[in-house]
């Protein structure tokens, strides 16, 4: 499973949910720029940001928009089964 985490250096939510993923280790955060990987943005039609999407084998298992609490994260892997 992996956290894959849409931002741009520009957004300051971003920035600020950084600091919340900083010392997250219950999955691997994959960072995806959004001014860079374009193709990522559109396959998952990310519209806001930040937004974390967790995934198993390239599948949507779970979204979040907005500053989302790394409890609120912790739940959702909890209740996912794999």
């Amino acid at each position: 499973m992996k956290l894959l985490k849409f931002y741009t250096t520009h957004c300051s939510q971003c920035k600020v949910q950084d600091k919340f993923l900083k010392d997250f280790t219950d999955v691997e955060v994959v960072p995806v720029d959004c001014n860079e990987r374009e193709e990522l943005v559109d396959l998952y039609n990310i519209r806001n940001l930040p937004t974390l999407i967790l995934v198993t084998s390239d599948k949507e298992v779970a979204r979040f928009v907005g500053i989302t609490q790394i409890n609120v994260i912790k739940e959702a892997i909890k209740n996912i089964n794999i």
